[in-house]
């Protein structure tokens, strides 16, 4: 096939296609890793066999300062059922989809003019359906030189957070993915019907385009660390994860060790909280007006009528001196410190009390968007002293998974913001096993226990 044909042959290809030629016999892996986020959802595409295992962060936002991260929610017709990932005339928007399905995925949303009644979980395929079409036709777009002739193999690995490391909810997320994938191969346009059918078939709607096998569902903290566990700095043993992203903080305790020439994952105990980076910007903003607020209801020389009336605006604004105030104090910081703090003491007291690392440093890996905020790592600081306290061998070893890799590429991307959807775009193999949390192994310790955190729980009376 000469130039001028091949040429051709990419500019009549779309989304829903899913190989170059049909004719091509010579195959080639790539993987699609989803990082379906709360506030943007992320996509990294890996070559793992070939091109010196090229990977390419996909640019799917039209927001030319932020094209790699594709904000989760999905514009839809309320009469047709049509959805897109970008506004459309005469379209509503939903928003907060990753937490709505999270808690609710089969909750109405609204009735279409056919009477289908759309659900939560239809709109979640929807949405995963339109970032893959939008995927694959860029591929084609801008990858002809690198994959046209070869027959694709594809693979879809899609992200899971550590709360929902349960049977039940990898046959939910590895469910809405598969459908995602057959819906966005489909020569309709994607809308919510379709996602409720493609739902129902499940893997028996006749698409040979991926295998079901090759549809996986991995756990956010494990794709986070892939890249170290394959580095020369990886360690064997217990180590503890702090994922901050925009709405959620995902803490996991995890061992890594090597078996059979494979590493393998045990997630110990995770906890999940909504105490993200954004949520963290809205409490500040909440503090600061009630601090305000408290020094004019303090200020009672307002109300007295013969308060001589001030000669400029500035002289209104209350003088808070910057430097009294403390996070410390914030409800939202004693929150974020429970979270932490109760999975390093169930780490220690209860899950994994004879584990190296008490004794040579814990392990800790900052991630996430939301990683350089400050007040996290304060926490961290915190609880580390808390525990020197008692135990004047604890020590910290915290470290962020924010170093780039040689084969990612991605023109002006923020790397800690893309890794859990590069660590995805690793074929399922590389990952080793992936185990759940064991039972708590019971067993009698003769020193003092640490209940240093019962202090800083919060009650719902106390909110």
């Amino acid at each position: 096939m000469n130039a001028s044909a091949n040429q051709y042959q990419s500019d009549i290809l779309s989304g829903k296609d899913t190989q170059f030629s049909k004719r091509n016999q010579e195959i080639c892996d790539l993987v699609i890793g989803l990082d379906l986020g709360t506030s943007c959802t992320k996509v990294v595409v890996q070559s793992p066999f070939r091109h010196k295992k090229w990977s390419q962060a996909i640019p799917l936002n039209e927001n030319y300062r932020e094209p790699y991260l594709i904000p989760t929610q999905l514009f839809y017709d309320a009469e047709s059922g049509v959805t897109d990932i970008v506004d459309f005339s005469g379209a509503k928007r939903f928003q907060n989809l990753k937490l709505r399905f999270i808690d609710k995925p089969n909750q109405s949303v609204c009735t279409l003019k056919d009477g289908h009644v759309a659900c939560i979980r239809d709109f979640s395929v929807a949405f995963i359906a339109n970032i893959l079409f939008k995927t694959r036709e860029w591929i084609f777009e801008n990858c002809s030189d690198k994959f046209r002739q070869f027959k694709l193999i594809w693979h879809l690995n899609m992200g899971i957070p550590s709360s929902n490391f349960r049977k039940q909810y990898f046959a939910l997320y590895k469910a809405i993915a598969l459908a995602g994938w057959n819906q966005s191969t489909s020569s309709k346009d994607i809308t919510l019907q379709d996602a409720s059918l493609c739902y129902e078939a499940g893997s028996q709607n006749g698409n040979d385009s991926i295998h079901p096998e090759l549809v996986n569902i991995i756990p956010e903290v494990t794709a986070e660390v892939v890249n170290y566990a394959r580095s020369e700095s990886r360690n064997s043993g217990l180590h503890v994860i702090v994922d901050i992203g925009a709405s959620t903080l995902d803490v996991a305790g995890f061992e890594l060790y090597e078996r059979s020439g494979k590493d393998n994952y045990s997630l110990i105990e995770t906890q999940v909280r909504r105490l993200g980076a954004y949520r963290c910007h809205l409490a500040r903003i909440r503090e600061m007006k009630r601090l305000i607020l408290q020094e004019y209801a303090l200020d009672e020389e307002f109300s007295d009528p013969s308060y001589r009336v001030h000669q400029t605006l500035e002289e209104y604004l209350p003088q808070i001196e910057l430097d009294t105030i403390s996070e410390r104090d914030f409800t939202f910081r004693k929150l974020v410190r429970v979270c932490i703090g109760k999975v390093i003491k169930l780490l220690h007291n209860e899950s994994d009390p004879l584990a190296k690392a008490w004794e040579t440093g814990l392990s800790i890996f900052l991630c996430g968007g939301g990683q350089y905020v400050d007040l996290y790592q304060s926490v961290l600081r915190d609880i580390e002293a808390d525990w020197q306290r008692y135990n004047s061998k604890m020590r910290f070893r915290v470290t962020r998974l924010d170093q780039r890799p040689s084969n990612f590429h991605g023109e002006g991307a923020e790397f800690h913001r893309l890794a859990v959807a590069y660590g995805l775009s690793f074929p399922k193999d590389e990952f080793g096993d992936i185990w759940p949390k064991p039972k708590k192994r019971k067993i009698i310790r003769m020193e003092k226990d640490f209940n240093i955190y019962e202090k800083n729980y919060i009650r719902k009376e106390d909110m």
